[in-house]
């Protein structure tokens, strides 16, 4: 990877390989006004415990812990880092603390590969 990106999925002026990196279609913006190359689902956290972070039932760490173990089961994650990487990657999300999301957790992940 050359380098990692990230940037909300609101924002029209990303150079790079765009992926949308959110589970859910982000709100108040349609499909065609936004420019991306793929929206990667299964790098995402699974719905269940997307669910349960964002209702407070888990604390951001163990949302971590849980994402980060979904991600080490995930063959796709292998796959799509091989795709991408001799580019520049610019991650989407509509994520407005991206410190306390997944994203952190996925960019160390990538890294790892």
């Amino acid at each position: 990877m050359k380098k990692i990106i990230v940037q909300r999925v609101y924002d029209k002026d990303v150079q790079g390989y765009r992926v949308l990196v959110d589970r859910l279609w982000p709100r108040g913006i349609k499909k065609e006004e936004v420019k991306f190359e793929e929206w990667n689902k299964d790098i995402t956290p699974s719905n269940n415990l997307r669910k349960d972070y964002h209702d407070g039932k888990i604390s951001y760490e163990d949302f971590s812990r849980a994402y980060e173990e979904e991600l080490d089961k995930a063959s796709e994650l292998k796959d799509f880092v091989d795709r991408v990487k001799d580019k520049d990657l610019v991650l989407l999300t509509s994520v407005k603390d991206v410190d306390h999301s997944h994203i952190p957790v996925l960019i160390n992940k990538i890294e790892e590969l």
